[in-house]
């Protein structure tokens, strides 16, 4: 037999095969401080195991997972964190950077759902929705600005550092709406 000295490392279906052997024997006609006893729980819980028993039959013995935390956003927050994220540069909601990362992103949550949460939790959160700050997806044409906004195809190639025999003689840009 298995010396059992605390119920609570067990396994959630292990405690779940004690819960029902415990029911089991008292029904059977056992006294349920022995029982208690020699299951190695107090006799408390041995009580709690046969009133959830007697109110809700087999089914409320049986192993559940564990509730945990509730997530920091909602579906629907989720679903408009997404549409804020995706597709969009971080330009397009006012900050300077060019490319979200987990700590502009925790920033927009703040902003826009009022929850403060770390940036490793941001992170966590972040790979759970299968997006991923690091790789952004590239933002829609429209939010390009024109040629004359950004100084010129030249100075991007300059700051690029491309020299200018490596230059295209037609470089590809955005159409201006000018």
């Amino acid at each position: 037999m298995i010396r059992i000295r605390d119920a609570r490392k067990l396994s959630h279906e292990a405690l779940e095969a004690l819960r029902r052997l415990g029911v089991s024997l008292v029904l059977a006609g056992e006294k349920q401080s022995k029982v208690a006893s020699s299951l190695h729980v107090t006799r408390t819980t041995l009580v709690r195991w046969m009133m959830a028993y007697r109110s809700g039959g087999e089914a409320a013995l049986a192993a559940r997972k564990p509730p945990g935390r509730p997530p920091m956003l909602s579906k629907k927050q989720r679903e408009r964190l997404r549409a804020i994220v995706v597709g969009k540069s971080p330009r397009q909601f006012g900050y300077a950077l060019p490319r979200w990362n987990i700590r502009l992103i925790a920033q927009v949550i703040e902003r826009e759902f009022g929850v403060t949460r770390h940036e490793s939790t941001v992170s966590r959160m972040l790979r759970s929705m299968e997006l991923d700050a690091h790789r952004p997806t590239r933002p829609p044409p429209d939010s390009l600005q024109c040629e004359h906004e950004q100084g010129g195809m030249e100075r991007l190639a300059e700051i690029v550092g491309f020299p200018r025999s490596q230059q295209s003689p037609t470089p590809m840009r955005p159409a201006c709406s000018d």
